[in-house]
Parts: C-alpha cells; structure tokens; sequence
C-alpha cells in the first residue's frame, strides 16, 4: 500500500500463501510512522476479499502474544486463538509464546 500520488513509497504489505481451501498469513507490516491509521486493517480487508474469492475457506496467522496492538487488530477482525507456540519469540526479557489465531473465510458447502 502506498500513499497516494506517490508511486513507489510503501507504507505497508501483507504476504499469504493459500493451499487448496487454507490460507496462512506470512507477514504483515506496516511503516512505524503510520501505524494506528486503520493501514493494518485495509491489507487484511484486501487479503479477506481476494481469499474469498478463491473460496478459502480459512485463514491462519502467527502473533507475539506481547504484540497488543496487532492482538487488537486480529480479534476485533474475528480471529480467535487456536494453539499456542511456547517460547517461539526470543525477547529483550526472554521468550514469548506464538499465538495460533484462525478466522474463517467461507462458511464449508
């Protein structure tokens, strides 16, 4: 995503793979200076659209459960906890377990 008028300045990207009727998101970053802008949700609104479209059934993601602003982001955009990764991200204080979130796509036929 770049700002208008602007061709070649990104503020941010999403990377998916979508296997069959399953979708994992990658990775998802947005430019510190324009967080907090609604930027985070209008990737994932582009990334819901496209996967729909492919009849994904389902999307999956990994979350520093520290990371409280992209936690925010994902419940308040339907993804719920699925598993638990303990010790997965090495932190300034130690570990911190990686979040398995999971909303659905489509509804199964």
């Amino acid at each position: 995503m770049s700002p208008k008028g602007k061709p070649g300045k990104v503020l941010g990207f999403v990377l998916c793979r979508l296997v069959i009727d399953e979708a994992e998101i990658i990775t998802i970053a947005v430019h510190p200076r324009f967080r907090q802008k609604g930027l985070g949700k209008k990737l994932l609104d582009a990334v819901f659209r496209y996967l729909y479209q492919q009849r994904a059934k389902v999307l999956f993601l990994e979350v520093d459960e520290n990371n409280s602003a992209a936690l925010a982001l994902y419940k308040g955009l339907g993804f719920h906890e699925v598993g638990r990764r303990p010790g997965y991200y090495k932190t300034d204080k130690g570990h911190s377990d990686a979040l398995i979130m999971r909303r659905t796509i489509q509804q199964k036929d």
